[in-house]
Formats: C-alpha cells, sequence, structure tokens
C-alpha cells in the first residue's frame, strides 16, 4: 500500500518528488480531459468528411443505458420548481 506522502525515486542530481494522492489525481484528471479533448477533435475532423448524427447517437445512448442524469434533466424541465 503506497504512504500518504512518500519521496519517489529520482535520478542523480534531480531533486526528491515528493508523492500525495491529491496530486496524482489532478495528473490523472489533467490527462483524462487532454485524452477527451485530443477524442473531441478527431471526431470534428471525421464529421467533416463524414457527417455524423450526433443527436441519433445520443437518443441511441439514452435509450440503451437509461442514464440518471437524462432522468434529472427532464425532471429539471418539465417540473423546474420541484426539489
Amino acid at each position: 500500500m503506497v504512504s500518504a506522502d512518500r519521496p519517489l525515486k529520482s535520478q542523480p542530481g534531480m531533486p526528491k518528488v515528493w508523492f500525495n494522492h491529491a496530486t496524482a489525481k489532478a495528473r490523472l484528471n489533467m490527462k483524462t480531459s487532454k485524452k477527451l479533448l485530443i477524442y473531441l477533435i478527431l471526431f470534428a475532423l471525421v464529421d467533416t468528411v463524414i457527417p455524423v448524427p450526433i443527436t441519433a447517437l445520443i437518443l441511441i445512448y439514452v435509450l440503451l443505458e437509461k442514464p440518471a442524469w437524462f432522468e434529472t434533466l427532464v425532471e429539471q424541465i418539465y417540473h423546474p420548481n420541484r426539489g
């Protein structure tokens, strides 16, 4: 198990780098956001060559997966004064 704060191995002449879960999580989120940006750019390039009906893809996803965010969205639209 990894301790909350511990020095990582570094190369000779380099300062020691301290590891903690907050920085690791921030790095993970940064990598995820970069991946998402790259995927969106690639999707945009493919979409310029072959138009992809994004609304139809979202509809298929909603019908098959029934995500919780969609139910919340519908509740907010049709019953804005509740909860």
